[in-house]
């Protein structure tokens, strides 16, 4: 059997906003490409470490879409665990796409005020 490569393509830095009209953005982020990973070696822990790899510690949220759904929301799908990463590259693979588009939603992080003894 022959290996299928795919491009997971993150968006991070950004939002995910319901508008007045019930369509969902995702706006004001980012977009970081990494290098072709084999789809059936796709895991949680390599996501997980591509997503700090752009700086991210902690993820509320980590999301797969569906390209193309016809609107963004309805494409949207939480990556809880093994089977969404299945439901994801089983999409991806049905569908011939070359590219996985992974959404993180992150939590603001507040410094936490500590005492230092500079003497």
């Amino acid at each position: 059997m022959m290996s299928i490569y795919v491009v997971p393509v993150f968006h991070h830095g950004g939002t995910l906003v319901t508008l007045p009209n019930g369509s969902v953005r995702y706006v004001n982020g980012k977009v970081e490409k990494y290098p072709p990973m084999d789809i059936d070696f796709v895991n949680w822990k390599d996501l997980e470490t591509l997503g700090k790899l752009i700086g991210y510690v902690r993820f509320e949220a980590m999301y797969w879409h569906e390209v193309p759904a016809t609107e963004f929301g309805d494409g949207l799908h939480k990556i809880q665990g093994d089977r969404d990463i299945n439901d994801m590259c089983d999409f991806t693979m049905m569908h011939h796409l070359d590219e996985i588009h992974i959404y993180l939603e992150h939590p603001i992080d507040v410094p936490i005020e500590a005492e230092v003894d500079l003497s």
